[in-house]
């Protein structure tokens, strides 16, 4: 099953349409050769029928995975929109602080980004505890914790970050 996944969409799409047209056409050749010579109009109609009511199940069917698929889809959009908005937030809060180590988390925060950019997930999928975005956001995690907070407004803005 897992070399079926690893397919191509174009090669996995053949694959599984000839693996489904196929065996349908030579099962419906061998039933007709064996029941032709007792069909009747009645039997015609209750076989049109029946491929209508398959066609419409099958049609739902796949209606039904493209919805699925949509919606894992949208959630991962979803969660990349939100990721990049509390980044933004963060990066906003980082330049109000105005301290040395506040420009440093937020040019760590780029690298996190160009990281992110670059890597394409496949280092991530492969070991998402070790690769380099990771690796950035503990080391901003330790540099965040570490920032000034003399004033009030400091100190609510490294609560927030």
């Amino acid at each position: 099953m897992d070399a079926f996944l690893e397919l191509s969409v174009t090669k996995g799409l053949l694959t599984s349409i000839l693996g489904t047209v196929i065996p349908g056409i030579v099962f419906i050749y061998f039933v007709r050769k064996m029941v032709e010579p007792g069909v009747n109009k009645q039997h015609e109609r209750v076989g049109r029928l029946l491929f209508r009511v398959s066609a419409s199940l099958l049609a739902l069917l796949i209606s039904l995975s493209y919805a699925n698929e949509k919606v894992n889809y949208d959630k991962v959009v979803n969660s990349l929109e939100e990721e990049a908005a509390l980044i933004a937030n963060v990066m906003l809060k980082l330049k109000i602080h105005r301290t040395e180590l506040a420009e440093e988390v937020r040019e760590g925060l780029m690298e996190y980004v160009q990281f992110t950019i670059d890597d394409g997930f496949e280092h991530v999928v492969q070991n998402p505890y070790y690769s380099k975005m990771w690796a950035t956001m503990v080391r901003l995690n330790i540099f965040s914790r570490e920032l000034d907070a003399t004033t009030d407004k400091k100190r609510m803005l490294k609560e927030s970050i």
